[in-house]
């Protein structure tokens, strides 16, 4: 069994850092922490940038690249993503304004999930999202009309599920169920 101390030392290693103490970013963990006080969440904004990048040179410049949101809302890993030229993928206004605010274009963001409300639908539409993904004929009405109102067209993604067979679970064991127009 394995010390603390032994972790430490063999995560720290792992990490590029000189035993005993672990660096993010060239700087002590006690040194951020003097600077920041804790508790707090760190994160190396150069790892992130050059992840990114490996990820765009592997899947080759005609694939876009998006970021959920809901991963993780900070708005300084936002704002180095969005530097980045990542799309958003947003779940709710919440993350829409927080897409805004940390620097994704309006034309590089989607919002997905259902259950949007008429709020959320009238957003996307003044902010001239690059798409909407709708979740019934429904959905599909009320960003219509919201789109309507405000003298603007709305791009919509649709989700299709090609109906399986009743009562056939699908690749994650879940049952078919209808979705609800509201």
């Amino acid at each position: 069994m394995s010390t603390q101390r032994a972790k430490i030392e063999r995560l720290t290693n792992l990490l590029g850092g000189e035993a005993p103490e672990l660096r993010i970013g060239h700087v002590s963990i006690s040194e951020l922490a003097r600077q920041v006080s804790t508790p707090c969440y760190i994160y190396n904004g150069d790892l992130l940038v050059n992840q990114i990048r490996r990820v765009r040179q592997a899947l080759g410049p005609e694939t876009a690249l998006y970021y959920s949101l809901k991963a993780n809302p900070s708005l300084g890993l936002c704002q180095i993503i969005a530097r980045e030229g990542v799309g958003a993928e947003v779940a709710s206004i919440g993350e829409l304004i927080l897409a805004r605010e940390g620097g994704f274009p309006a034309g590089a963001t989607i919002f997905a999930g259902p259950g949007k409300t008429d709020a959320e639908l009238e957003l996307s539409a003044k902010l001239g999202i690059h798409a909407v993904n709708v979740e019934s004929i429904g959905e599909l009405g009320r960003l219509s009309g919201a789109a309507n109102r405000l003298g603007t067209t709305a791009r919509v993604g649709l989700r299709i599920n090609p109906a399986p067979s009743q009562g056939c679970p699908d690749a994650h064991g879940r049952r078919p169920s209808p979705v609800r127009d509201r």
